[in-house]
């Protein structure tokens, strides 16, 4: 496997363990069921794009 491939899938798992705890700590609390519909969808939207431009570093 090629460096750029190993350090795409080391990078993407680094991610999708960061992105796992904040979803656990935020569904275990109540900070986003408070924050209500427009707070929520601007969060969806954030980590959307911050998706976006994490893969589009790495290609």
């Amino acid at each position: 496997m090629s460096k750029v491939a190993q350090s795409m899938d080391e990078a993407t798992r680094q991610f999708k363990e960061d992105m796992h705890a904040t979803l656990n700590s935020n569904t275990n609390t109540t900070l986003l069921s408070n924050n209500g519909p427009v707070h929520n969808f601007a969060s969806a939207v954030g980590i959307v794009l911050a998706i976006a431009c994490l893969y589009w570093k790495l290609l």
